[in-house]
């Protein structure tokens, strides 16, 4: 019954997209209600459902981290954050100084998605945040620990080594020039990248509501103003591929 189990059933309909969170949700809450003439659909949904969510973890933007031209390739990082997926360690690579040098080494590898960078340390892993954002939590040691995650972009991103800094749970308030609702964080830094009305130093994304905020200043630029705050549910995505004035 649909109105029991929307996404699963749903999916058969071609309505809903799953995740593996709601397959388990469904399948604790629906599978005692059906009658066993529907646990055999009910089966095959979850299979289906979950044959879609295993793509949706492999690609970025639509487009496979695999079948992605390299020059479409770019990074956003977070200072201060680890990301711990014990299963999807591609490698460990100690020695290494420089936080460009653990880029490079997952820009060179299709099966990375996503490096921890701690001062020596480059870790590399085949999944990342937005697949599973509960393995993404603070450092122990924020000054000195980096999370940065590979994205296959829709606009061509500079040459630079890292193309936004992504701030969560902060925004940049009262300097928006232009407002567009989005479907994801990435169509968002996106906008800013491709923005040619204006010089798009930061955006605002509203994870609830896929608001996304275009500016044509950033942190730096209204240093000591206080429109740098907390705003629970938004990232702060600020441009690394603009000069600062």
């Amino acid at each position: 019954r649909s109105e029991r189990d929307p996404c699963v059933l749903g999916y058969l309909l071609g309505r809903c997209r799953c995740d593996r969170t709601a397959i388990t949700f469904s399948t604790t809450r629906v599978l005692s209600s059906l009658r066993s003439s529907k646990i055999i659909m009910y089966q095959i949904a979850i299979v289906l459902c979950l044959v879609a969510a295993s793509t949706q973890d492999i690609t970025s933007g639509g487009v496979s981290l695999e079948e992605c031209d390299p020059e479409m390739l770019g990074f956003e990082l977070i200072t201060g954050y680890v990301f711990t997926a014990p299963d999807d360690l591609l490698d460990s690579v100690p020695g290494t100084l420089m936080l460009t040098d653990c880029l490079e080494a997952c820009q060179s590898n299709d099966s990375c998605h996503a490096v921890n960078y701690e001062t020596g340390l480059c870790v590399l892993f085949a999944s990342n945040a937005d697949t599973f954002p509960g393995a993404l939590s603070k450092s122990q040691f924020p000054v000195f620990t980096i999370y940065a995650q590979k994205s296959c972009l829709g606009v061509k991103p500079c040459e630079r080594a890292w193309c936004f800094d992504r701030v969560q749970g902060y925004r940049l308030s009262g300097y928006d020039k232009k407002h567009q609702t989005t479907g994801a964080r990435q169509d968002c830094l996106e906008l800013c990248l491709g923005e040619r009305e204006f010089t798009c130093r930061s955006a605002n994304y509203n994870n609830a509501t896929g608001d996304c905020e275009l500016s044509d200043m950033d942190r730096l630029t209204v240093a000591g103003s206080g429109a740098f705050d907390a705003a629970a549910g938004f990232d702060y995505l600020e441009n690394n591929c603009v000069e600062e004035p």
